[in-house]
């Protein structure tokens, strides 16, 4: 009789499933070893930036730019700690979880204040001079906060004549300076005799438009000193679009060009490199591995390798302009599947990965096709129209792969060869094309099908065997289709932050 228990290798592959997490948590960088999960090879772009800073005495400010979920955040929090083992003064300042704060004033100051030695009452006394010299202008700010944002204008609260505002103007112009003149006595008492403190602003682009424009200002009027370093991590485009906010239809990158002294771009990543990454982390490579391996040694024919899914999305991402943060939620989506797809059914890697990819660039469009209103080739013209003629021919054997795999959910099974709406299918029309004949049907083609020819026919026919599972597997269709996406729908829709 023969053994329930599972096979040890199918154990070995059932272990790995169930240790897959929903989610990978936020990588925490390790201060004595900054870049050792640096993917993305940025380290580099440090070393350029440490230099440019080391040895400045002059006021300066940079900008990190990059769009969003480019890894900015990734990139600025361990070149912080790059700073500190380089023994450069620096803080790091995240602007979106302070913009609740009337004034970007305060927590810089206190990201300065942080910098100090301990036990050092000459820089207490400093500190101290800084608080005492920045209450007027947060006043002042809150003021015209009250005025901006409710509509309630303190000015009218008591009897003030044009001298009192001069005077008013004239001492506030007098309590900026001894800020300013309170800041240049701190750094010269301060930090070490060379070189400047290096204050890096994070995630600007992201906060209410007013706070943000606040914060730029108050740098360029208040902290525009000697040996004060500003880096800020920004999305030019999202940055422009806040100063539309505040100030109408004026020429937004020109007005931000005058906050920066120089811009450092974080480079293209590598996609194809970053994918690998979260495969090897997240257990979906070895989990990929072992089921290939262990389809192999079932003797099947073709042999099926799962690999492909993540493979496919690091060639594809770059060509939809997917951010890195969108290729971390097509894993988070790719591992509820790996857990959850039913065992009657064989992976797909390319139908996997192509919605994947769909749903993350375009999640109206996704929902079109996997709700029956779109069809597989309506999906693959898109999906060329948006690609354009960019893709690398060493792409063209996972597109072929993408085309027959959406045509394939057309069918009601993967051996009755129905579509869902006619006597006629994608496969049929195919084969039409391959016997020299035209299609009838060939609203179910992509157009660059149509008109390649019965060669082109011939190879998606050829990848269509290597669909069809052993019996009992289902490798298409569309029951295969829905089953992905009701797995898949179980993920939040990636929106732009």
């Amino acid at each position: 009789m023969p053994s329930s228990e599972p096979s040890a290798p199918q154990a070995r592959l059932t272990a790995l499933r169930e240790a897959i997490p929903l989610t990978l948590a936020e990588l925490t960088p390790d201060p004595q070893s900054p870049w050792a999960d640096d993917a993305l090879h940025r380290a580099s772009l440090a070393t350029s930036l440490t230099t440019r800073v080391r040895h400045n005495t002059d006021p300066l400010v940079l900008s990190v730019t990059g769009g969003w979920g480019s890894g900015k955040t990734f990139f600025l929090t361990r070149w912080k700690l790059h700073l500190d083992q380089s023994n450069i003064p620096a803080f790091y300042y995240n602007a979106w979880n302070d913009d609740f704060s009337t004034d970007p004033l305060i927590p810089i100051l206190h990201g300065l204040a942080s910098l100090k030695p301990t036990d050092d009452a000459a820089a207490d006394a400093l500190i101290k001079r800084l608080r005492h010299s920045a209450i007027p202008l947060l006043i002042t700010n809150a003021s015209n906060l009250l005025k901006t944002r409710y509509g309630i204008d303190t000015s009218t609260l008591s009897e003030t004549s044009s001298d009192d505002f001069l005077s008013s103007y004239r001492a506030l112009t007098d309590h900026r300076e001894e800020l300013k003149s309170a800041l240049v006595d701190w750094t010269e008492a301060v930090l070490p005799p060379s070189g400047s403190a290096v204050c890096i602003v994070d995630e600007l682009d992201r906060c209410r438009p007013t706070y943000a424009i606040e914060l730029l200002e108050r740098v360029k009027h208040i902290f525009n000193i000697p040996r004060l370093v500003f880096v800020l991590g920004i999305n030019p485009v999202e940055l422009a679009n806040s100063v539309k906010h505040v100030y109408g239809d004026i020429d937004s990158r020109g007005y931000l060009r005058r906050f920066f002294d120089a811009e450092f771009h974080l480079p293209r990543a590598d996609t194809d490199t970053y994918c690998k990454f979260l495969a090897t982390r997240s257990g979906l490579e070895e989990y990929f591995e072992r089921q290939s391996a262990i389809f192999r040694q079932t003797g099947q024919n073709p042999p099926r390798d799962f690999a492909p899914v993540y493979d496919f999305l690091g060639k594809v991402s770059p060509l939809l302009k997917l951010s890195l943060r969108q290729i971390d939620r097509c894993f988070g989506m790719m591992a509820i599947v790996a857990k959850n797809l039913p065992d009657r059914f064989m992976l797909n890697p390319y139908l996997l990965g192509t919605l994947l990819a769909l749903r993350s660039h375009n999640a109206d469009f996704y929902l079109e096709f996997v709700s029956g209103t779109k069809t597989g080739a309506q999906v693959m013209r898109q999906v060329e129209e948006w690609i354009g003629d960019k893709r690398p021919p060493e792409m063209q054997f996972m597109l072929d792969m993408m085309e027959i795999s959406l045509y394939a959910t057309h069918l009601r099974d993967m051996y009755t060869r129905t579509d869902q709406t006619d006597t006629d299918s994608p496969i049929e029309q195919l084969e039409l094309i391959a016997r020299g004949q035209p299609a009838n049907r060939s609203h179910l083609l992509a157009e660059s099908t149509l008109s390649a020819g019965p060669q082109k026919a011939k190879r998606l026919l050829e990848l269509y065997t290597r669909l069809r599972s052993p019996v009992g597997h289902i490798a298409g269709s569309s029951e295969y289709l829905k089953v992905l996406a009701d797995l898949i729908n179980m993920t939040p829709t990636t929106t732009a932050a």
